[in-house]
């Protein structure tokens, strides 16, 4: 059953300014620098830090980078990354 949650949306009933969604992205596998979910079940490293992963990192060619609104929050480029991750 696919998700309609946003296509119900009532955008002049809702605050929904500067959210990605809106951004009309069309995001694929090579957005990502890796998308494998078993990089998520390694063990923590020696000292006890979780271990480097690339899952739903940007790639460095991503349209994650750089397509988000200047809202007074920090950023190394211009505008904002958009995810959990910076590059």
């Amino acid at each position: 059953m696919p998700r309609t949650d946003l296509a119900r949306t009532d955008a002049a009933k809702c605050d929904i300014a500067n959210n990605s969604w809106g951004l009309g992205l069309k995001l694929t596998d090579r957005d990502f620098a890796g998308i494998d979910e078993k990089e998520l079940l390694q063990p923590r490293l020696s000292d006890g830090e979780l271990p480097a992963v690339r899952f739903m990192h940007p790639a460095p060619d991503s349209q994650l980078l750089g397509p988000g609104v200047n809202v007074g929050l920090p950023s190394q480029g211009p505008a904002p990354d958009l995810g959990a991750f910076g590059p």
